[in-house]
C-alpha cells in the first residue's frame, strides 16, 4: 500500500526515519514528504508555499531513510497532506503516517499538534491516519518505539475500515530502554495533556517547548498518566464533524422577502 509519511518536525527528524522503514518492514511502500523546517505546533494549518507547478519541494536524502524516496516541503503537515490526498505532491496514498514527533501529544492538549493536525487532514480526505509520538523530546530508543509501530501497524492493516469514516488513531510511546517498557495499551485523553510547539520572542529566534497542564483530578488511565509509568497508549480519534449538541431547534429562520 503506498504509504505517506509525515511529520511536524521537519524532514532530518529521526523520528521520521524510523517510522519510514518501520513501515517499509511491515510491507508497505513509504513515501516520505515532510516540512523542510520544524513546524511543531502547526495543529492543521494549510500554509505553505506553492507555484503554478504545485507546492515547492526540494529531493531530501539520509543514510538513516536507507533508500526511501524522500521530500522536504515548503509547508506545514496538513498542507502537505492535503496535496498528497490530491495528487500534487505524490500518488494518492492509501494510508497516512504521522511522527514520529519528538515529544508526546496527550490529552486535549492534541488540538494544537501538527502531527496529529495531519491525521486529522488525512481522514478529511477519506484516508485512514495513525498519529505517533514519543515521550523524549531527543528520542534514544529505537527500538522500544519500532516495536510499538510494528504492532500498531499490524493491527490496524488486518481490519477492513468503513468507506464512510476514516479511523484516526494516536498512538504515544515512552522512550524508555525494551526492559524498562511496560506495553502497549488503550487509553482516554487526558483533560489538558502536553503538546510540542515552537515559541519566539522578539528580537530572537524560535524554539520548540513542551506545553504541559496539569491534569490533578484525572486518574491513572489517561494517556497522560500511562505514559509516564512507561506504557505506549492508543486512543481512537474522530476527526471533526457536524455534532447533534447542542440542539439548534428554534435558531432557524426565514428571511422576509423585500
Amino acid at each position: 500500500m503506498r504509504t505517506l509519511v509525515t511529520n511536524d518536525d521537519g524532514v532530518r527528524s529521526l523520528g521520521l526515519h524510523w517510522l519510514a522503514r518501520a513501515a517499509r518492514d511491515h510491507g508497505l511502500d513509504p513515501y516520505v514528504a515532510a516540512p523542510s523546517e520544524e513546524r511543531s505546533g502547526a495543529s492543521a494549518s494549510l500554509s505553505g508555499l506553492e507555484t503554478d507547478q504545485g507546492p515547492v519541494a526540494k529531493p531530501f536524502e539520509a543514510a538513516s531513510l536507507d533508500g526511501i524516496e524522500a521530500w522536504g516541503v515548503e509547508g506545514a503537515p496538513a498542507f502537505i497532506v492535503r496535496g498528497c490526498a490530491g495528487g500534487d505532491l505524490c500518488e494518492v496514498p492509501g494510508l497516512v503516517l504521522s511522527g514520529i514527533n519528538r515529544g508526546p501529544n496527550t490529552g486535549s492538549m492534541i488540538l494544537h499538534s501538527g502531527t496529529v493536525g495531519a491525521a486529522f487532514t488525512a481522514a478529511s480526505h477519506g484516508i485512514p491516519a495513525i498519529a505517533f509520538s514519543s515521550s523524549g523530546t531527543d528520542p534514544q530508543h529505537e527500538e522500544t518505539h519500532v516495536a510499538v509501530v510494528s504492532r500498531v501497524l499490524a493491527w490496524f492493516c488486518e481490519r477492513e475500515w468503513p468507506s464512510d469514516g476514516a479511523p484516526v488513531l494516536n498512538v504515544n510511546i515512552p522512550d524508555v530502554a525494551p526492559a524498562d517498557f511496560q506495553g502497549l495499551t488503550r487509553a482516554r485523553l487526558a483533560t489538558f495533556g502536553t503538546v510540542e510547539a515552537e515559541r519566539g520572542r522578539v528580537g530572537e529566534g524560535y524554539v520548540s517547548v513542551s506545553i504541559q497542564q496539569a491534569d490533578d483530578d484525572d486518574s491513572d488511565h489517561t494517556d497522560e498518566a500511562l505514559l509516564r509509568a512507561g506504557w505506549a497508549t492508543v486512543t481512537a480519534l474522530q476527526a471533526p464533524c457536524e455534532s447533534r449538541t447542542p440542539g439548534l431547534r428554534g435558531l432557524s429562520f426565514r428571511a422576509e422577502a423585500q
